[in-house]
């Protein structure tokens, strides 16, 4: 694996409960497992693994001596990403490693990007409902100008239904629909 990529950090671990916590206090882009370890298979490994918060796309490489169809299925509905067959081949294992550390990347990056996307769509929601309370308010006071009893008026209905909005248990965001 370090001769990928000089930076690649390696975590290398014998017991899969040992590699377990260890992803459980930390973020990795990809593991490699092998289908027979003592204490647990790969399987249960991986599907372990898929449980811990974050592992939902980490790339997840199963080693296999054989290559025997049920283990792959038996892995693949674990959440397996690819397999290795045993005994590795150096440039195989190297071009599939280099693609998904590429894909996981590129994951993180959307994910980055969308999570941006929707702050600011977030900040331009709210920053139209204030520009639309705003209008609203300089419509009623506009109204109020002309004739003031029906200007207060419209006023005091936006409170009332909001605060009825309110006591019937509406979320905050149908109480200020409802005051709109």
């Amino acid at each position: 694996m370090r001769s990928l990529d000089a930076s690649l950090e390696v975590a290398t671990f014998a017991d899969p409960v040992e590699a377990i916590e260890y992803a459980r206090k930390h973020a990795v882009d990809m593991v490699l497992t092998d289908y027979k370890m003592p204490n647990m298979d790969g399987i249960e490994t991986i599907r372990r693994l898929r449980r811990i918060f974050g592992y939902e796309d980490v790339p997840i490489v199963c080693i296999t001596v054989v290559n025997d169809r049920e283990v792959r299925y038996r892995a693949l509905e674990a959440g397996a990403t690819d397999f290795l067959i045993r005994p590795i081949d150096r440039l195989e294992c190297g071009a599939r490693c280099r693609n998904l550390l590429s894909l996981r990347r590129h994951e993180i990056l959307k994910k980055n990007r969308t999570r941006i996307l929707e702050q600011k769509i977030d900040e331009a929601t709210r920053e139209l409902r204030r520009r639309e309370v705003d209008t609203l308010f300089r419509l009623a006071k506009a109204a109020e100008q002309r004739d003031k009893v029906t200007g207060m008026h419209l006023v005091r209905m936006a409170k009332y239904s909001s605060l009825i909005a309110r006591s019937v248990g509406l979320s905050s965001a149908e109480q200020d629909a409802i005051e709109l």
